[in-house]
């Protein structure tokens, strides 16, 4: 327990990078969607709540980024003044969770900020929400399992091969980013295609579930993941 506090304790720059990242991007996002309310036709009766959406966002960009770049200090940090990869990986590893779940509830409270401010600002008009399809309990909990585990893979990979792997990570998040409007306008144009097809059977088969079946799954694959950066760690040497 003493080992999970101290992490805790260390997990100030995770904190400052999650929550100004998630706080930066609501505010982008509501500065963006005042821009093009005013600019587009049509939208006389609808807002959206588009400050919430980019404040998840900038959640998966904390766990993601902002744990690649903090583990890679603290692990040599702590295993050269002693610390055995034994206790510092799950002390570590728990003490991310935990600011996962300190991102998301703010996120949370920027949501219910955000659908106020609408509600005063536009009375009357619709409001469409698609963060609220991520607002419940089991939806958040995989997101802060998942983003835990892979932000803490990344780092271990950076750990152990150095700039290269955050160099390919930079190139892969730029490739996701800039090929997933196109990869969804293909699927939308041709939906009898097999990826389109498998794509949608896959998501049916985890809505079906169930909000428990969701939890274990990600409970499972997390552990998996955690199981491979542990090994990468095991015998990683120090480099300061």
């Amino acid at each position: 327990m003493k080992a999970l506090i101290d992490q805790i304790k260390l997990q100030r720059d995770i904190y400052i990078i999650g929550l100004c990242t998630t706080g930066g991007l609501f505010v982008l996002g509501t500065v963006l969607h005042e821009i093009i309310w005013r600019m587009q036709e049509g939208m006389e009766t609808e807002v959206v709540c588009m400050g919430s959406m980019m404040a998840f966002v900038g959640i998966l960009v904390a766990l993601l980024f902002g744990v690649m770049q903090h583990i890679v200090n603290v692990y040599n940090y702590a295993i050269s003044l002693g610390r055995t990869r034994k206790n510092f990986f799950p002390a570590y590893t728990l003490a991310v969770f935990v600011s996962a779940l300190v991102v998301e509830a703010m996120a949370l409270c920027l949501h219910v900020l955000e659908r106020f401010r609408l509600r005063v600002m536009y009375p009357g008009f619709r409001i469409d929400d698609p963060a609220a399809h991520v607002l419940e309990w089991n939806i958040l909990l995989v997101m802060a399992l998942l983003g835990t585990a892979v932000g803490v893979l990344f780092g271990s990979l950076v750990i152990k091969f150095g700039k290269i792997a955050l160099w390919i990570f930079c190139l892969l998040w730029a490739a996701v980013c800039i090929g997933s409007p196109r990869v969804n306008e293909v699927m939308f144009a041709h939906p009898d295609s097999g990826v389109t097809i498998v794509s949608l059977r896959a998501a049916e088969w985890f809505f079906r579930l169930g909000k428990m079946g969701m939890v274990l799954l990600a409970l499972v694959l997390s552990a998996v993941i955690l199981s491979v950066a542990y090994l990468l760690l095991r015998r990683q040497q120090v480099n300061l």
